[in-house]
């Protein structure tokens, strides 16, 4: 029986004379062409088009329809619903470049566009939990006096331990 001559570990050649690991390895390098060097970091398509922002800031805008109280995305979309948009040579979602805005604060929060999905006491899924220290609206809030995780406090009120329970 013949052996795979790339790799060491003496697998038995599957198909152009290498073991199936190997092929598959080399069959992802040749669909990515010589330039392949690996997945980009996470955000570095995003830090390139937030420095060059001036360029396209305008454009971008231009797609967004804020005649009501949400601001609804007028461009193009993926399959999937997600709205796109092109600068500096790259294709990025758009709530990705709309999230510069919202991380410094400057949208509008209107009741309609979920600023009451904020509010952990009265969000809709919101259960009250009793705890040993009284009673709180919610799991989050509980978490938050306890100084643990909202998923650690339900999984105690779910058990019945240490004194927790829902109400």
């Amino acid at each position: 029986m013949m052996t795979c001559s790339k790799c060491s570990e003496g697998r038995p050649i599957k198909v152009k004379g290498m073991c199936m690991a190997c092929y598959m390895r080399q069959r992802r390098r040749d669909k990515a062409g010589p330039a392949f060097v690996g997945r980009a970091r996470t955000g570095s398509r995003e830090e390139i088009a937030l420095t060059n922002r001036y360029d396209w800031l305008d454009r971008f805008q231009g797609k967004i329809d804020a005649s009501g109280d949400c601001h609804e995305w007028q461009g193009g979309s993926t399959a999937a619903g997600y709205g796109v948009f092109h600068a500096c040579g790259y294709t990025y979602l758009a709530h990705r470049l709309a999230f510069d805005m919202v991380s410094k604060g400057r949208q509008n929060i209107t009741e309609k566009c979920g600023a009451h999905l904020k509010d952990r006491a009265k969000h809709p899924r919101a259960k009250p939990v009793m705890t040993p220290k009284g009673e709180f609206a919610s799991a989050s809030l509980a978490a938050d006096e306890f100084g643990f995780t909202a998923r650690t406090i339900q999984k105690y009120a779910t058990d019945g331990k240490n004194g927790f329970s829902w109400v």
